[in-house]
């Protein structure tokens, strides 16, 4: 079977969505052929089989060339079934040519919008929960098929690199944050924040250190400009954006004594046997 895997990333960096794509085109490529079209802006290959995949800009595509780019890779490659990560790259499908489609939630808050689909997989309990509760989704079927992660060694060198850059002595207490720096979760960066200056605040008679790094690429620049501005007087915070340390955030885990992090970050720090904050809705702090 040839399956083509889609996904959307506007930003350099990569979001959890497109790694567990990833993740699962690895092991589904063992029995099967695999193919990737990653819509946003131009990028170097993804996951490194450039052969099999397509990058579509569309922001310099408009509707009729985007729908033929979609058919003549579909055509081309024979494929089979089509395999969204996200709403909007299994909307984008659409316009391609009639091949059974499957679109899988990665996780995160239940949609107020979102497409009905004949075939559904679910990361989280709670949205397989919440779909099958719709009554727009009772002719869908829904699957739920909990993430996954491959163990993995963190990047000593890169790491190293890191811990000279923000000058981290042996007593220093570390806090991470692995976000791409946009709307969608300015909140949590901000709540990260607002926990270091709780910990400093809390803590200024201790010989200690304690430093939170933001680690990850700019997705809006309206809105890390607003974030610098709004906290240039922070002590030792650092925002860490450059694609080197950005590109495999997951090998630098291992700088940090306490990790603020959701789904995929969050389940990667867990396998590494870290302190974990999980960011909530509505509060100050994670």
């Amino acid at each position: 079977m040839n399956i083509l895997f889609t996904a959307f990333s506007l930003s350099k960096g990569l979001g959890g969505h497109t790694r567990s794509m990833k993740q699962i085109m690895d092991e589904i490529g063992r029995t099967e052929k695999c193919f990737s079209i990653i819509f946003g802006q131009p990028k170097k290959s993804t996951f490194n089989t450039i052969d099999n995949e397509l990058y579509i800009d569309i922001r310099n595509n408009n509707y009729f060339k985007i729908r033929n780019k979609i058919n003549e890779f579909i055509i081309n490659h024979q494929i089979d079934l089509i395999h969204s990560f996200d709403d909007f790259s299994y909307m984008l499908c659409q316009l391609g040519k009639n091949t059974p489609r499957l679109l899988t939630r990665c996780g995160g808050p239940n949609p107020k919008n979102y497409p009905t689909v004949k075939f559904l997989t679910c990361f989280s309990q709670e949205n397989f929960n919440f779909f099958r509760a719709q009554q727009r989704y009772k002719n869908s079927n829904i699957f739920l098929i909990s993430n996954r992660i491959k163990k993995f060694e963190c990047n000593g060198e890169l790491i190293k690199d890191l811990e000279l850059y923000i000058d981290k002595a042996p007593s220093d207490l570390i806090l991470l944050r692995i976000a791409r720096i946009g709307q969608h979760y300015i909140q949590s960066i901000n709540q990260s924040i607002n926990l270091l200056k709780k910990y400093q605040n809390e803590n200024k008679d201790i010989n200690r250190n304690i430093k939170l790094i933001i680690l990850g690429a700019i997705y809006e620049d309206s809105i890390y400009k607003h974030v610098l501005k709004e906290n240039k007087d922070v002590e030792n915070l650092y925002f860490i954006t450059t694609d080197k340390f950005t590109k495999e955030a997951k090998k630098i885990i291992d700088i940090a004594d306490i990790i603020i992090g959701t789904g995929r970050g969050f389940m990667e720090a867990a396998s590494k046997e870290k302190v974990l904050f999980a960011p909530e809705k509505g509060s100050k702090f994670p």
